[in-house]
């Protein structure tokens, strides 16, 4: 019962946070959903602005690249972050500039290190008592009017009821690798959890987080020496193709993109072909990348990264980032 009111709890709040949205606000739930939405309301929006509240994970880039789309037909996109870069997670200052730049070429109006007051709305059209999205107001009292307002902000977990319940908290619920909390009778996964420093706030690492955590209470599947499996974090690769005038703009990111001190970093750039690579390697293990423009090596990358092998001391890395290019 505690499990059934706990989803409901969650759908219930969900359902109100949606419904106190006014008519010409969006909440970006995945790329493909919000393009269609996006799609079905060209004919409100062409000629318009329609204003992207964008945060730094993977809703972020769906929302990008919904924007790209809108901007590509006609709409006058704008995207507002609060980070100082565009997919602050995922991407280094060099390879977010990169994005910024493909993304103004589109037309879309880019703004950074801006806060969000709130969402100005007026009485709608249609009459009715009802109440629709005409602009947002930044904190510093500007105010971009919008026909449309996308927010694609991510998730922030509330943790007030886990503190006041003496739990440790820090960004998120602190959770070990079986995903229990400071009180072994307690357990946390999904947008809330905060495992080893991460907070995911995605739906794949709270999918394996409960698969792992029905084992752990269960006592199913363990590895023969009597204990359970245990957590060691989600490997999450992004990918995002953005439109483009000569076909389009592909971009993939892995695991830890900024070194720490100690580690090797190879760079790969080409201004002509617009690609960007680079790789940071820790002892003898590749621990992240990024790849913007050409994905010829993002397999090969990949497989290294989930593997978690030594790389091969004979195979120079900078190799692995050009193989696919054609040349040195």
């Amino acid at each position: 019962m505690r499990t059934a009111y706990g989803v409901e709890t969650v759908r219930s709040a969900e359902a109100a946070l949606m419904a106190e949205l006014p008519a010409g606000a969006l909440m970006q739930r995945a790329a493909a959903g919000l393009a269609a939405a996006a799609a079905g309301l060209l004919g409100r929006v062409y000629g318009r602005r329609v204003v992207l509240l964008v945060g730094s994970g993977d809703n972020g880039g769906d929302a990008l690249y919904a924007g790209a789309r809108l901007a590509r037909r006609g709409a006058r996109v704008t995207a507002a972050q609060q980070g100082e870069r565009l997919m602050e997670r995922q991407l280094d200052p060099a390879a977010a500039r990169l994005l910024r730049a493909h993304l103004e070429e589109l037309g879309v109006e880019v703004h950074t290190e801006c806060r969000v007051r709130g969402v100005r709305t007026g009485p709608a059209p249609s009459g009715g008592g009802g109440r629709t999205a005409t602009g947002v107001e930044l904190a510093d009292g500007y105010v971009l009017d919008a026909r449309l307002v996308v927010l694609a902000c991510g998730v922030r977990p509330r943790v007030g009821l886990a503190r006041a319940a003496g739990l440790d908290v820090a960004k998120g619920v602190v959770v070990d690798d079986e995903l229990r909390t400071s009180d072994p009778a307690v357990h946390a996964i999904g947008d809330c959890a905060e495992h080893a420093g991460v907070l995911y706030g995605l739906a794949t690492p709270a999918l394996e987080q409960a698969d792992l955590l029905a084992r752990v209470l269960t006592g199913a599947g363990g590895d023969g020496s009597g204990r359970t499996h245990r957590y060691a974090g989600t490997r999450a690769l992004t990918r995002l193709t953005l439109p483009a005038a000569d076909g389009s703009l592909d971009l993939a990111a892995f695991g830890e993109t900024e070194p720490a001190p100690g580690d090797d970093v190879v760079h790969l750039a080409d201004a002509t072909r617009r690609v960007y690579r680079k790789v940071v390697v820790r002892a003898d293990r590749l621990v992240g990348g990024i790849l913007l423009g050409d994905l010829g090596a993002v397999g090969s990358l990949a497989r290294a990264w989930e593997g978690d092998e030594p790389l091969p001391a004979d195979a120079p890395l900078h190799h692995l980032l050009i193989d696919h290019l054609g040349g040195s």
